[in-house]
């Protein structure tokens, strides 16, 4: 998916959400990972999933549907502890129920230093990410 269809899939996944919860309540998801670059316009590449940190409870059923990853909450300690202090809002999704943000950028980075992974180490080193931070 790249930028346009992460945004379509999340404001699909508000829609749906605003006709199951009502829009009285305001819901949240906390989007990290490659997919939070993407949103953040750091990288050009696609990925194959949303991979999500926190949300409320009440999406959790839909989210699946949606491919967005709840996996992601086994890394929680690589995030520092108040890593909620510095949440970005996308202003990009003006959601009817849900609030989206993405972990701030120098979280992301930290988080992406203690995986193993390739692409984790492309992303952290690409020229758009390291003069953003």
């Amino acid at each position: 998916m790249m930028r346009d269809d992460l945004i379509q899939r999340l404001k699909d996944l508000d829609e749906e959400a605003s006709l199951l919860f009502g829009e009285a309540e305001r819901l949240h998801m906390v989007i990290v990972g490659g997919g939070a670059l993407i949103l953040m316009e750091l990288l050009p590449r696609a990925t194959h999933d949303i991979d999500v940190l926190d949300s409320s409870r009440k999406l959790h059923s839909l989210m699946e549907s949606y491919d967005i990853n709840t996996r992601v909450q086994t890394y929680i300690n690589n995030f520092p502890y108040n890593y909620e202090d510095r949440l970005v809002p996308l202003p990009d999704i003006q959601g009817k129920i849900i609030d989206f943000y993405t972990a701030s950028l120098e979280d992301i980075v930290i988080a992406k230093l203690y995986s193993y992974r390739g692409v984790d180490h492309e992303d952290i080193t690409d020229p758009n990410v390291l003069r953003a931070i």
